[in-house]
């Protein structure tokens, strides 16, 4: 994705999304060059991008008792689904 300057003078590269990444894309493209011991295997080869987060959630509106809980999300579909 690129974005156009309101001067005309070139285009700047957009990310707004981790599938749009060059390292993404080269290991998508490395991925798909690696041989295979099963030459008629018809499967797709794709990546899983996997992101992990922890934050700090307050379990009692007393106290510190607090749970770190653990969120995963694909990086291959887009935030906005």
């Amino acid at each position: 994705m690129y974005h156009m300057r309101p001067d005309g003078n070139g285009k700047e590269r957009v990310f707004s999304e981790m599938y749009d990444s060059d390292v993404l894309w080269e290991e998508h493209n490395k991925v798909q060059r690696a041989p295979t011991d099963d030459l008629t295997c018809k499967q797709k080869k794709v990546i899983a991008a996997l992101m992990f987060w922890s934050d700090a959630t307050q379990l009692a509106s007393f106290g510190t008792a607090k749970l770190w809980p653990i969120y995963m999300l694909f990086g291959n579909l887009s935030k906005y689904v």
